[in-house]
């Protein structure tokens, strides 16, 4: 099945090839093998993105065109004219949205300055031409065999959560003093890395026709609270070796965590679509971490300890509740979603 959903962007992309082909021969176009070269170009791994890359190239496609035939007009086809042409259309894309398609526009304008044996304007209208069906073509494919980036964000989403899970087991072993410092910085590393992929999907969802997924984008959003959150206990707990305060609050925190865990397990298998695991007691754990706070402070158990433990301790108390806060969310949105799959009646978070 893997293998399948691998060969099916190299599939699209040589229907989209040979499409182009047979289009640009059908329309006897004397270079309409740069048709060809764009819907190879433009075709990308889900509709979302293809539509994006589609339209700025397009753009792009239409610069320099216009570029390369304006400077043609002025001042003829020779060595410097040319390097004036390309340089200029890269630029103006490198200054606007376009950034992306400078390549292609470089590419469109160079065509237009090297092929000869029409009107400048003719020729530089003949070459967006031959670009843009190709970018048409692209599109078409995607409409027709799309590859959804709702699907790939789901995928994506479900990877987030489990390599969070995994650093946060990482980083609570520090209290423990077992701290494995190296593997953390990996995992931070990775939990970034996933960030910037899912923030990409997410751009592409919204570009797909319909409506965005808010349900996805919502668990898109807690995975990044719940990094951070991952991230400032990391932050105090590397600094609490030889604290000793938060010992008082050892159990209720290691359930707390425990329940994270069956909490981070619920939401992949409900992103993966598979059987779930019992439900974690997080509430529970939750209200057992407040209730022994509440008894530390009323006891006035900090008093004896120095200030920079105290604020640590505190830090580590408030980032473990909002941790535990972002994934109440985070599985009332994929419950909600697995029951938008299933054609259930759901009920997201607010």
């Amino acid at each position: 099945m893997r293998v399948l959903s691998q060969f099916k962007q190299p599939l699209k992309t040589g229907v989209a090839a040979a499409v182009s082909m047979v289009a640009y021969q059908a329309l006897h176009l004397s270079h309409g093998y740069w048709a060809v070269i764009s819907a190879v170009i433009v075709m990308q791994s889900n509709l979302g993105r293809s539509i994006g890359a589609g339209v700025t190239r397009l753009l792009g496609t239409a610069i320099g065109a216009l570029v390369a035939t304006a400077v043609l007009w002025l001042g003829g086809a020779h060595l410097l004219t040319l390097f004036v042409a390309v340089t200029l259309t890269m630029w103006i894309c490198s200054v606007t949205p376009l950034r992306e398609s400078q390549r292609l526009a470089g590419v469109t304008a160079a065509i237009v300055m090297l092929v000869r044996g029409q009107s400048v304007w003719r020729a530089g209208a003949a070459r967006f031409f031959d670009v843009a069906l190709g970018i048409v073509i692209a599109l078409a494919v995607s409409l027709a065999w799309p590859s959804r980036a709702r699907n790939d964000l789901r995928t994506s989403l479900a990877a987030t959560f489990h390599d969070l899970d995994s650093l946060l087991a990482l980083v609570v072993a520090c209290l423990g003093q077992d701290c494995d410092t190296p593997a953390i910085e990996r995992g931070k590393a990775q939990a970034r890395e996933n960030s910037q992929r899912n923030l990409e999907l997410a751009a592409d969802v919204e570009r797909e026709p319909g409506q965005g997924d808010r349900l996805l984008a919502g668990l898109f959003e807690t995975s990044e609270r719940i990094r951070e959150h991952i991230f400032g206990i990391d932050h105090s707990a590397r600094s609490m070796a030889r604290d000793t305060l938060y010992h008082q609050l050892h159990e209720p925190l290691q359930g707390l965590f425990a329940a994270a865990h069956q909490a981070f397990a619920v939401i992949v298998a409900e992103l993966r679509d598979e059987s779930l695991p019992p439900a974690p007691p997080l509430r529970d754990r939750v209200q057992e971490l407040e209730n022994g706070f509440a008894d530390l402070r009323r006891a006035g158990a900090a008093i004896p300890f120095p200030t920079e433990e105290v604020i640590r301790f505190y830090s580590l108390f408030y980032r473990s509740r909002q941790l535990a806060d972002e994934l109440s969310r985070s599985l009332e949105f994929a419950n909600a979603l697995d029951h938008s799959m299933r054609g259930k009646p759901g009920t997201p978070a607010t």
